[in-house]
């Protein structure tokens, strides 16, 4: 009544076990296989988002205290890394409502094909505070990149500002801390990973900004300024 028969050979009923044993194996050590690779995933993603924290902590305390006129645009130091930073007012933007008139050039300049089906897709776009980011209405790179530094929910612009980046000379004026000012701050790590957030500061200098809706996003890194994209030809 044994597995195998007399002559040694493992019978039909234990060759199908042994096969199922193996198959059962294979599985479990592939799923185990996948699991470790997602928890290695999602481990570097948090590490990621932890060391773009950072980076924004360090940023805020320099936009906050910067007696430069903004936009501004350079690079932080933290924790042994680089992240480029590009910082700018909501309100001088151009208004949400007004983004579908965009004129053409500028559109061409930013990638765009399709005028019309950008227009369209930013006429739809909800009118909620916080929302919505005008970069995901088109898929060209160059949109993608720059379409936040010129529309905003916040803005009351009828046009797009003229972009003119400068780095903010930190500690030179700590006596208003920006108070009640909406801004993007976009803060982009070596392999591309972007930690983009609408903030109101608060005037507090210990704890300067409020978060009111960030995301965070992987792509094409910004190596060439938007001003350089968007200058005159």
């Amino acid at each position: 009544m044994g597995g195998s028969s007399q002559d040694g050979y493992a019978t039909p009923a234990a060759a199908m076990i042994g096969t199922a044993l193996a198959v059962i194996t294979i599985a479990f050590v592939s799923r185990s296989v996948s699991e470790l690779r997602l928890a290695r995933a999602d481990f570097q993603k948090t590490q990621t988002e932890y060391l773009l924290a950072g980076a924004h902590n360090v940023a805020l305390l320099a936009i906050a205290t910067s007696s430069r006129a903004p936009p501004y645009r350079w690079t932080v130091p933290s924790l042994g890394k680089a992240f480029d930073v590009a910082a700018e007012p909501e309100r001088p933007k151009m208004a949400l409502s007004n983004a579908p008139s965009l004129d053409d050039d500028t559109l061409d300049r930013l990638g765009v094909t399709d005028h019309d089906a950008l227009r369209a897709r930013l006429s739809s776009l909800p009118n909620v505070e916080g929302l919505p980011w005008a970069a995901d209405a088109d898929s060209s790179k160059n949109w993608k990149a720059c379409a936040g530094a010129l529309i905003s929910f916040y803005g009351a612009a009828s046009f797009a500002p003229a972009l003119g980046y400068v780095e903010p000379d930190a500690g030179k004026d700590d006596s208003k801390w920006r108070a009640g000012e909406v801004w993007r701050i976009s803060v982009t790590d070596e392999d591309g990973w972007r930690d983009e957030r609408i903030v109101r500061f608060t005037g507090n200098g210990l704890n300067p900004a409020a978060v009111i809706s960030r995301r965070l996003t992987r792509g094409w890194k910004d190596n060439l300024a938007c001003e350089t994209l968007l200058a005159a030809g």
